[in-house]
């Protein structure tokens, strides 16, 4: 290699290496615009290395951006098609693109190259599931649990379709599972949270959503569910406070518009209850329950 060229080279990996190093740290810290300059710089630096081009299709997707994403990591394929886990973020981004029997076969390239890779197996189960195959999501949790006792992801899963299923007792064993394996895991409170109150467990319910706003105060999910629990333990007025709380994350649920009107009806605050009614319209206009909801308030005056 001729000498200078080496010179440039080396120079630019240092670029890159700097640039990767800034940008990761801003996805960190969910500075996304920020660490995508970052990750853009990298590239120029260093245009095919598949560790940048991977961070930079991470980046894209937080910013809602998946079709770049999906350009990202035909690029890493495009010169490293033995990659199994380009092949399995390229059926990520195919999924959240809808792109589902595309996506389906990333998974079965990815898992063709390394069929001991459990983050894929259980990706690939998640998958099955939203196609409307339970059996065989199941199969691949299985699967996922065989080759890693430890996949938190995979039991939690595993009990989200077995749920579907009704098959609650073994739906609670794996949230249970996946829990002992990580405590911090807000959606695993959460989903073992829905299933209780479905076995009318409502106070173990409550603490089970307690925990997931613990971990995460943003998760308006969470407020939705503490405020649906503390209905039907008839603490409506705490209810209302939590709805609240899920509406200032998630200000375009024309359903929680709709829960904060009924409760605020309960309470008999019927000015504020068609305030919501009307902004769960605005919302969508052909929402028939807050239809039909405001439309007996005003023929009560």
């Amino acid at each position: 290699m001729n000498p200078l060229k080496k010179i440039k080279d080396w120079i630019a990996r240092g670029k890159a290496g700097w640039h990767l190093a800034g940008g990761r740290s801003s996805l960190k810290q969910g500075k996304y615009k920020e660490a995508l300059k970052e990750f853009r710089k990298a590239l120029k630096a260093s245009p095919n290395d598949p560790e940048i081009l991977h961070y930079n299709a991470m980046t894209l997707l937080k910013l809602k951006r998946p079709e770049k994403a999906l350009k990202c990591y035909e690029k890493i394929l495009k010169n490293n098609p033995k990659l199994a886990e380009a092949w399995n973020n390229k059926g990520v981004v195919l999924k959240e693109l809808k792109r589902y029997d595309e996506a389906l076969e990333c998974y079965g390239r990815a898992l063709q190259i390394d069929p001991q890779d459990d983050g894929t197996w259980n990706n690939k189960g998640a998958l099955l599931d939203t196609i409307g195959k339970p059996e065989k999501a199941i199969e691949c949790y299985e699967k996922a649990l065989e080759i890693n006792q430890k996949n938190a992801k995979a039991w939690n899963n595993k009990g989200v379709v077995l749920e579907e299923l009704k098959r609650y007792d073994e739906a609670l064993e794996c949230y249970e599972k996946a829990l002992e394996i990580n405590l911090e895991n807000d959606e695993t409170w959460a989903n073992k949270g829905v299933l209780l109150r479905k076995l009318g467990k409502y106070e173990e319910a409550l603490e089970c959503f307690e925990k997931a706003l613990e971990i995460n105060p943003e998760f308006a999910d969470a407020w939705e569910w503490k405020g649906i629990i503390l209905e039907d333990l008839k603490k409506p007025e705490e209810a209302l406070k939590c709805y609240e709380k899920a509406l200032k994350l998630n200000p375009q649920d024309k359903t929680l518009w709709y829960m904060q009107g009924k409760t605020l009806q309960k309470l008999g605050k019927h000015q504020k209850a068609k305030k919501s009614y009307k902004k769960a319209l605005k919302i969508d206009p052909e929402y028939k329950k807050a239809k039909k909801a405001l439309k007996e308030l005003q023929m009560k005056g």
